[in-house]
């Protein structure tokens, strides 16, 4: 897309424990957690690289330490290998990276609220910390853009996890997988938000995406960009482990 996004400032939600990663997060954030020898901020940063993007803040709580020096020390370095290995030989500029800490136990809202003064001039991009998605920036933007909408939320369709099975008299009389054209939507980061909407925002123990969200729909102003391309949530182990093979057959996956 074209450089006309000094506007925009990226928040990556980076805070909680991770604990459904169990015993892999016990010494480490789940951010810092490996795809193909880089941890999933790397991953992250560089698809705002891509999207050049000038300036991203974390919003950090859990392993605060870690993730701060790894963003000053390595993450620029681990991005260009990131991107060699896909094969992108364009000149990006490295996004500035802004840490704030909250305790863990915080909200969203609380997280948000904290950087209101920082990002209230700025139209902001949130996306969450352990969510891969392959993102078209510039369709989202030309959507924000063109709408005028007060915020525009990033769906897309989760993976069939689990096949179905027909009985009768209790046995197996056939075994399908889901399909996904089947399942439904679901807000996978991403979100664009107009900095007005700002205002409406509260420091809240809520949800930040459902406090602020139901405020803009009572607008009339909250669209869906339908993301048909990857998308993968490492909630656990699992799902690292998916990824880590995804990213040995096809690099270009999520880029």
């Amino acid at each position: 897309m074209k450089k006309k996004d000094q506007s925009i400032i990226a928040i990556i939600l980076a805070g909680g424990f991770g604990s459904r990663m169990g015993k892999l997060t016990n010494n480490k954030h789940k951010t810092m957690l490996k795809i193909g020898n880089f941890p999933i901020l790397a991953h992250l940063y560089t698809q705002l690289r891509i999207s050049l993007i000038k300036e991203i803040i974390l919003c950090t709580g859990y392993k605060n330490e870690e993730i701060k020096k790894y963003s000053k020390n390595k993450i620029k370095n681990d991005s260009d290998k990131i991107l060699r290995l896909i094969k992108n030989n364009k000149h990006y500029d490295y996004p500035k990276v802004i840490i704030s800490k909250l305790p863990p136990t915080n909200s969203t809202s609380q997280r948000i609220f904290k950087i209101k003064n920082k990002i209230k001039n700025y139209n902001f991009l949130f996306l969450y910390g352990d969510t891969l998605l392959k993102p078209n920036f510039s369709e989202l933007y030309e959507v924000f853009n063109k709408k005028k909408s007060g915020a525009v939320l990033t769906l897309s369709k989760p993976q069939p996890k689990f096949g179905k099975v027909k009985l009768k008299n209790n046995k197996v009389v056939e075994y399908y997988e889901k399909k996904q054209e089947n399942e439904l939507w679901v807000n996978s980061g991403w979100c664009l938000v107009r900095n007005k909407f700002l205002n409406l925002f509260k420091n809240t123990k809520y949800n930040f995406e459902e406090y602020l969200f139901n405020r803009i729909i009572k607008k009339n102003t909250l669209l869906a960009f339908k993301n048909r391309n990857f998308y993968l949530p490492i909630d656990t182990e699992i799902e690292l482990n998916i990824a880590n093979n995804l990213w040995e057959k096809n690099k270009k996956l999520w880029f």
